[in-house]
């Protein structure tokens, strides 16, 4: 079980905030509480009231057993017991008995809002007082009786779901009664209480007139409860017939759809009845809420996979997941927005026209208010006059000390005031004062630099505008001022490059992270996600654009991964490793992630966050059991036939009366036992030379492929006696330049396993082929065969195929050795089986030219 606790407004000592528990009958990360809590938390936010929330999970989902219930009530009491709370709320039955059991102690004179009870009868609240809340009535009826609609040939409906719970037993009773009110002649069955692995089988059994309504969560063999989301997309998966649901968190995850129940609604509604009663209102005189609040949704993807028309559906039916269309909306309506789009398009071309010509009308008027202002400026700033006939340039003492000059210095030409401008600003100033002699303008403003007497630049802000005008309207005196800006210059440039900087930075550390093989996922001191990179992303399914800002819990319901994430932020800095089965969505299977987690503080030492790094070490793990079942496997396939050789060497030292044949069979089996070992040997220095990046040494001859092939069969024909060996050859002789000791290796390693995995004797074929360059051999048994993953196995080093019904030895090299022999020589080697049908294992090997 989990507890938490969040203030949802600030708070002061003067004015504390109203204590609230809540407690949920599940756990934190489970689609229905998580929505539940979501509800609340938002209302509380929205009401204005300062209240905190004592947030605690019971966990009965995953934990059922009444002996765990009874143990966490024990906890709970001692971890309360110090505190007081102004109003209780409650989610599902399981947490609304726990809170009445104690209406006498802990919680007593306390009360109680509730939601999300099934099958609610006011019996159920014993006759106590200050009790108000909201029932959860899911449409099972309705959602049967719409899926049957839609569905007419239906004649049978299997109900998939758990009873090990007390709200699984309530949806399941509340799932009966709605089956025995359906009018329809219609068969139910009950698959309750069944692991995945025999759902999936007996799933994959079902066919046209049947269908399939998912009540609760389902378990693995194993016991793990897996989450609403993960049950319905297992169940999905096996399941070629419609499914059905009741609840909004299946859809969009398998469901065709239904008239679902919704979460959040719960926890809002419960919410508002809490804030009502925290603010004066008697619990007593608030009835019981026995509103149905379900909308019949829809998942457009299952509604075209069984060929179901969205006229058919109920009247305001919600659909999902519909493709974007070019009339999003109906026709009608669509060209109606596009006649007022024209229309205000119109009205808008007549405001810009009237715009343009109000705008016209008011540049005179800024011309005059422009000289005015340059006026003003001209008593703190340089000011400048200009005359367009004689080519004076008159300039005041304040722009001459600017510079660094005395008004002596001074010419006062255009040709002097030109020489000071920078050659790159030049251009641009001589361009506008053109335009404003031209008449295009009548005032501009413009940054450049200027050199100083001392030689250096500074950055000016010129301001000017035609002061004089012919009898014609052509201007003939431009005057302005400058005003020193350098420093202001300088400071922008500085806060320029400081942001460049922190740019630069900030994408260089989100690039690093982002490319980072390792799913890794930072968060805030909330725990809310402020980073997540692509591998994190593909990992948990989601895109760090939807799920940024939201709490880290809604990415995993792991109690592992939660309760490591909660101590980080509850303080405890510990970065220890620990290991964390997760559902790899992409690859479709759990894989073992090694999970890291950091405190993250600032240049102050604050903790501003917390890092979590996930390494997928599926593969790390795998091959250390593998080694260590290779060295178990090894001292005992070592051990034995030296148990054996000493054995029988001991026996002929003791110098008995043995028989001359009985020595001839002591000296055969010792033989063939360090012949064995030294094929093992052999093994073994081969998988050295291939660990140390080495190949297999050849030793090559150009031969006939029957010259080797052959002697290796009669050779097994004549040890299996029980076993036939079929063989196919070309009629032409098929030469090759190879190794016949390694090729032979090969062939008996190939035999001997098609022996070995053919409990029943059945035959065992040999077939020689050719292509166009490649002679191609297969070994074909009709024995037990491999699943696609022991398939995918079968080169692995020390990997051997586990079955129950048989005791195979062997370290698990043979293949691995195989496969480098036949790629040393340029060849290919694969493999095709099927359980309960045999394997094939096909290798190719160059002709000889």
């Amino acid at each position: 079980a989990v507890s938490a606790s969040a203030a949802v407004s600030p708070t002061t000592d003067e004015n504390p905030p109203l204590q609230i528990l809540v407690l949920h009958s599940y756990h934190a990360g489970m689609a229905w509480t998580d929505s539940i809590m979501q509800g609340m938390f938002e209302t509380f936010r929205s009401s204005g009231m300062k209240v905190h929330l004592h947030v605690e999970y019971l966990d009965t989902k995953r934990n059922p057993d009444p002996a765990y219930l009874e143990q966490f009530d024990t906890l709970l009491q001692r971890k309360l017991e110090a505190l007081s709370f102004d109003l209780i709320l409650v989610s599902d039955n399981d947490a609304l008995n726990l809170a009445l059991r104690h209406r006498a102690d802990t919680f007593a004179g306390i009360p109680i809002v509730f939601c999300g009870i099934n099958n609610f009868e006011p019996s159920m609240l014993g006759g106590q007082r200050k009790i108000a809340g909201i029932v959860e009535r899911p449409g099972y009826r309705e959602t049967l009786e719409m899926a049957l609609r839609l569905h007419p040939g239906t004649r049978e409906v299997v109900v998939v779901g758990r009873t090990d719970t007390l709200s699984e037993r309530l949806i399941s009773a509340s799932i009966s009664v709605a089956a025995r009110d359906i009018e329809a002649d219609v068969r139910f069955v009950f698959w309750n209480d069944l692991p995945i692995e025999t759902l999936q089988h007996q799933l994959a059994g079902l066919a046209d007139g049947q269908l399939v309504l998912l009540g609760t969560t389902i378990r693995n063999q194993a016991g793990r409860v897996f989450t609403y989301v993960e049950s319905c997309q297992l169940i999905r998966e096996a399941c070629p017939v419609p499914l059905y649901g009741s609840w909004d968190f299946f859809l969009g995850h398998g469901i065709v759809g239904g008239l679902l129940a919704n979460g959040a609604s719960q926890g809002q509604l419960a919410a508002a009845l809490a804030v009502r009663i925290l603010r004066g209102e008697d619990p007593d005189i608030i009835p019981v809420d026995r509103k149905c609040a379900n909308v019949p949704m829809f998942d457009y993807r299952e509604l075209r996979r069984f060929g179901i028309s969205e006229s058919v559906l109920p009247e305001g039916s919600v659909v999902i997941n519909r493709p974007s269309l070019f009339y999003p909306v109906h026709k009608r309506d669509f060209w109606i927005v596009v006649g007022l789009l024209i229309s205000l398009l119109v009205s808008t071309l007549w405001l810009l026209l009237s715009n343009f010509r109000r705008k016209k009308a008011e540049s005179a008027l800024r011309e005059s208010e422009e000289r005015l202002r340059l006026a003003l400026d001209g008593s703190r700033d340089g000011m400048w006059d200009w005359n367009a006939v004689t080519g004076n340039n008159l300039v005041d003492e304040r722009w001459c000390s600017m510079l660094g000059y005395t008004k002596q210095e001074i010419v006062e030409d255009f040709d002097q005031w030109q020489s000071l401008v920078h050659p790159e600003d030049l251009p641009d100033i001589i361009d506008a004062q053109r335009e404003c002699m031209d008449g295009k303008k009548s005032h501009f403003v413009g940054e450049f630099r200027m050199r100083t007497k001392a030689g250096d630049w500074k950055w000016i802000l010129g301001r000017g505008a035609v002061v004089e005008r012919d009898g014609t309207g052509k201007p003939l005196r431009l005057a302005g001022t400058h005003k020193d800006i350098s420093q202001q210059k300088a400071t922008e440039q500085a806060l320029k490059n400081a942001f460049d900087e922190a740019e630069a930075a900030r994408d260089k550390i989100n690039a690093i992270l982002r490319s980072i093989a390792d799913a890794l996922i930072v968060t805030d001191n909330q725990g809310r996600i402020i980073l997540m990179n692509q591998t994190a992303e593909r990992l948990f399914n989601t895109r760090f654009e939807t799920i940024a800002g939201k709490y880290v819990q809604l990415l995993e319901d792991s109690a592992v991964f939660y309760s490591r994430f909660s101590a980080i932020l509850a303080g405890e800095d510990d970065s220890s490793a620990e290991d964390l089965e997760l559902y790899h969505p992409e690859l479709k299977e759990f894989r073992v992630f090694q999970v890291r987690l950091f405190i993250v503080h600032n240049q102050q030492g604050e903790r501003v966050g917390v890092v979590a790094i996930l390494q997928d070490v599926t593969r790390s793990r795998e091959m250390d059991r593998m080694k260590s079942e290779f060295i178990s496997t090894a001292a005992h396939e070592l051990r034995t036939p030296l148990t054996v050789i000493l054995g029988f060497a001991e026996l002929m030292l003791l110098d008995r009366d043995f028989s001359e044949g009985q020595k001839q069979e002591f000296l055969q089996t010792i033989v063939q036992k360090a012949e064995g070992l030294s094929t093992l040997v052999t093994e073994l220095l081969d998988l050295s030379r291939m660990e140390s990046g080495g190949m297999i040494a050849l030793n090559r001859v150009r031969c006939s492929i029957d010259d080797i092939l052959l002697p290796v069969v009669d050779q097994y024909r004549k040890i299996y006696l029980g076993y036939s060996f079929e063989t196919e050859m070309p009629q032409e002789t098929v030469e090759l330049v190879i190794d016949p000791g390694k090729i032979g290796q090969v062939l008996e390693n190939l035999l001997s396993n098609a022996v070995k995995y053919s409990p029943g004797c059945g035959p065992v074929n040999l077939t020689v082929g050719l292509d166009t360059d490649v002679c191609r051999v297969t070994v074909t048994d009709r024995g037990i065969g491999m699943s696609p993953p022991q398939v995918e196995k079968i080169f692995d080093k020390f990997y051997r195929a586990d079955f129950a019904n048989t005791a195979i030895g062997g370290l698990g090299l043979g293949m691995a050795i195989v496969h480098n022999i036949i790629e040393a020589h340029g060849g290919a080697i694969w493999v095709e089986s099927e359980l309960g049908k045999g394997t094939s294992v096909t290798f190719t090997l160059p002709l000889a030219t």
